[in-house]
């Protein structure tokens, strides 16, 4: 069973960055975007560069391990350097990244019941920590899974804390995001 790690608060820049964002959900979640489909949902720096100049703090990124990984979650090298660029990018106008696994229904349920699975996307996660290790606390927090659509707080915390432990063997100072069960309502986020 893992031991509970002692919290502390973020550090204020991130708070700060946190105030106010923007969702690009779309920009790296989809795998089968088209190349038109493509050009309308990634921006281009000039459209990052008004995203800044808005007031937005932060940019919040979806991932769908489908997209970066095959299917025994085997990160493709292309898609991690895709990544890294995208990224880049966004911190070059000094724009705080979320970066959240943003999985199937079917792939959730899955990571609910099968530990070899669970194990396997915890490795990605710390994968996808290490290769985005240049981007510092205040640069980037990691979002364990978006919406994990399951009932059972327990199991949920318990996916989180598996998941958590991942990404800390890369990034043991950044902030992470832990959702509650199901769909992380206002009720869901007070159940036990």
């Amino acid at each position: 069973k893992p031991k509970p790690v002692a919290l502390t608060a973020p550090p204020k820049t991130v708070v700060a960055a946190l105030h106010r964002g923007i969702n690009l959900g779309l920009w790296t979640a989809e795998t089968k975007l088209d190349a038109i489909h493509a050009a309308q949902v990634n921006p281009d720096d000039a459209d990052l560069a008004r995203i800044r100049a808005l007031g937005f703090g932060h940019v919040r990124i979806s991932f769908d391990p489908a997209w970066l990984a095959d299917a025994r979650l085997k990160p493709y090298e292309d898609r991690i350097r895709q990544m890294q660029t995208d990224l880049a990018r966004l911190r070059a106008q000094g724009l705080f990244v979320v970066l959240s696994m943003q999985p199937s229904s079917a792939f959730k349920q899955k990571l609910a019941t099968d530990e070899a699975l669970l194990r396997d996307t915890a490795a990605l996660w710390r994968t996808v920590a290490k290769s985005l290790g240049d981007f510092t606390p205040t640069q980037i927090a990691y979002e364990l899974l978006n919406e994990p659509e399951l009932a059972d707080a327990a199991r949920v915390r318990g996916m989180l804390t598996k998941l958590a432990a991942g990404v800390r063997k890369a990034a043991p100072q950044h902030v992470l995001v832990a959702q509650g069960p199901r769909y992380s309502d206002a009720e869901d986020l007070i159940r036990r």
